[in-house]
């Protein structure tokens, strides 16, 4: 069952590639409108979201382990730690970032963000970022999306 799972996800991720849907990639790197296509009814598991995000986030750790590197605007391990140590860490989970994601992508200006960026922002947001930092880095996370 778990081959299954994993087979099925590999392949609604292919599709994106094979479609030739470019919407749904800048620079390479999914983002919003990949995301909010997570939603639509054609889509049957549950925690769609969660195994993609999932996936995404293992996929970025063994780049960092093989050594290639992502571009510094999508690293934001120094807010994990913040909020690993503190209080609140208990409380934020995964379900908590997709739920961020969500509202991120609600605002259809943020949908060719690449997840990582917008997942970097709901993390420094969970992490207490002043909202004028997080503003300067959405736009920072839009100039790269344009460029």
């Amino acid at each position: 069952m778990r081959y299954q799972l994993l087979t099925l996800i590999m392949l609604c991720y292919f599709q994106s590639f094979i479609s030739a849907q470019d919407t749904y990639l800048t620079k390479g790197y999914d983002n919003g409108y990949a995301w909010i296509s997570l939603s639509q009814p054609i889509k049957k598991l549950a925690d769609y979201k969660q195994n993609y995000l999932s996936s995404i986030l293992d996929n970025q750790k063994l780049q960092k382990l093989s050594g290639r590197k992502s571009p510094v605007i999508f690293n934001c391990d120094k807010d994990l730690m913040n909020i690993s140590q503190s209080p609140l860490s208990d409380k934020i989970d995964l379900d908590t970032v997709i739920k961020k994601l969500d509202i991120f992508y609600s605002d259809d200006k943020n949908l060719i963000i690449p997840v990582l960026g917008a997942y970097c922002y709901c993390i420094k947001e969970l992490a207490g970022t002043d909202r004028k930092e997080l503003e300067i880095y959405r736009q920072k996370l839009m100039d790269y999306s344009k460029d």
